[in-house]
Parts: C-alpha cells; structure tokens; sequence
C-alpha cells in the first residue's frame, strides 16, 4: 500500500501509516461465493476458492480518503464507507468525515446513507438484505478490542435503500464480543451481570449469570443457541465454556476463543503455542489448523484475527 502524509495534525505532519487513530475497519469481507479484500488505497480485489483472483472495483484514490467495504451474499451490491480526513486537528482528534453509500458493484445505482463528523461508522456485513454497521466514535477506529471489526460501540442493522436505523446492537461495550453471526452478536448484559447475546432484532437473549472469575463471551454460535468464551485471568490457563440457557459446560481446552466453523466446531487460540485449533464438540477432541504464517503473538489482536469468521 502507498499513503501520502496527512496534512498537519496537532502541530506537524504525520505519515499516514502511522497514525494512532487512523480507521481500522475490517480489511477483508466475504459474500457467498467470494472474500473481497481492500487492494492498496483504493482497489477492492476479490479471491475465489478455486484460487482465481482480481479487482472487483476502483473506488476514487485520493490521499485523504481510507475505505471500508461489505459486500452482498449474491455480489451484487457494495457497501462503501469513506473516511475523509478533511483538515488538521489534534492528536487523537482528528478532523473526519464519515459517509457511507451502496452502489452496484459492477458501479452504478449508488445511493448516499450517511454522513457525519461526530460518529464514525462503516459496514461490516448485510443481514436479510440489510446492512451490519461498526460504530465508534469519530476518527477512533485503531482500539484492542474482543472483535475483528475494530468497533468499540456495538452495531447498528440500517436499511440498505435509505439508510434508517431499523436496531441497535448493543449500547457502549455491551455487545463487542467476539464475531458476529447470522444468530447475532455476543453479550454482557444487564449492565455486565449476564452472558448472553442480542439478535438483529436488537432484542436481548440471556442464557446465563456473569459471576467475577468466570467465563466471558467471546463468540456465539451461529445458530445462536449457545456462547463460547473463556475464564476470565491468564489466557494460557483459561478454560474454553460454553454457555447456554442449561448453564456454563467447561470444555477441555485452555485459550482464547476466535469463532466458529460451524454450529459443531468451536476455533480458539492456544496461547502456550501460539497454534489455532479447532475444537469438535460431538468427539471432544481437537485439532490443530495448519498454518504457513509465522504465528501471532499470544493474546494479541494478530492472534485473534488470524481466524477470520463471516
């Protein structure tokens, strides 16, 4: 990737790629066919399974512009947020405009969203046809945070052809745990004292009581029945759980969860080995991925998101 300096912030330039606060909305996205990937500045490629890539759009390049982008399941449609850093300002308050559009991906049919310099948003998904967006607050994006969305105030489902809020996905931290699914999004509710998840709907799911030292969500399963999440305390010695309206089953693996294969196989990050495995629920054993990459630092951002869960 090539970036330019940015203009001057809190007294003198900064190079681009090393600004604190500079968006880190999802690089990667996926519809039913494909996983799109932000190319360089401007360009969004995509991969196919069979091995085929190429560049599904050029969005304008400019110096002061970073995107994210979600694509429909049926690669049809894009959505497109901008963040244009459009003047100087202080040092972990920059001066940003967020606007979000959708538009065909073949280009065309575009439609404006949303535009604000006070909250910054962008897609991370589309549910029934409607659009899954992060939300933080302006400009601070770059946080560590229990999500590969890099969204630190929950999610909200908008309406694709006019940009209306139809819910909220938690309010402050609540719901930033882990992956989103089909199901949902992961929980502590009744301000931190339960687990559980809210659905689309925006409507609340409690399965369990949080109790200090015990299990925090970290993924829900896509068919929304159940949480996977660790003990709280030192990640090497932590307990995967599950957590349903039964109660907390402790699974025998230790380390960080990261997602699920599907609703039978738990993906959690063994900190000891710096190793991802992937956890069978109806044998009870597990079985580490093969990776090529060097392997992520225990108990960083990198490690968690070496699994990337749609």
């Amino acid at each position: 990737m090539t970036y330019t300096n940015c203009p001057a912030m809190g007294g003198s330039p900064i190079p681009t790629c090393q600004i604190a606060f500079r968006p880190r909305a999802p690089l990667v996205t996926s519809s039913d066919t494909r996983a799109y990937f932000l190319d360089g500045d401007s360009d969004v490629g995509y991969l196919t399974p069979d091995g085929r890539t190429g560049t599904a759009i050029h969005l304008p390049a400019s110096p002061r512009v970073r995107y994210a982008v979600a694509v429909t399941p049926d690669d049809l449609r894009i959505a497109v947020a901008a963040f244009d850093y459009v003047g100087p300002g202080t040092y972990g308050n920059p001066t940003v405009t967020s606007n979000i559009f959708v538009q065909d991906l073949a280009g065309g049919n575009r439609v404006d969203l949303f535009s604000s310099t006070s909250v910054t948003e962008w897609p991370i998904g589309w549910h029934d046809g409607h659009l899954v967006i992060a939300v933080g607050p302006a400009g601070l994006v770059q946080y560590t945070v229990d999500n590969p969305y890099f969204t630190i105030e929950g999610y909200h489902v908008a309406d694709a052809t006019n940009g209306a809020r139809l819910a909220t996905i938690g309010t402050g931290d609540e719901c930033v745990h882990g992956p989103v699914v089909r199901g949902g999004a992961a929980c502590l509710l009744s301000r931190g004292m339960a687990l559980g998840y809210r659905s689309w709907d925006g409507i609340e799911h409690v399965f369990a009581p949080w109790m200090d030292f015990g299990p925090t969500p970290g993924a829900l399963s896509p068919n929304g029945i159940q949480l996977a999440g660790s003990n709280t305390g030192p990640p090497e010695n932590s307990h995967v759980n599950l957590i349903s309206v039964s109660g907390i089953t402790q699974l025998n693996a230790k380390g960080i969860v990261q997602g699920w294969l599907d609703d039978e196989h738990v993906v959690y990050f063994a900190v000891l080995s710096s190793r991802t495995f992937i956890f069978d629920l109806a044998t009870g054993n597990s079985a580490a991925v093969p990776q090529t990459n060097s392997p992520g630092m225990p108990g960083s951002p990198s490690a968690y998101l070496q699994f990337p869960s749609r």
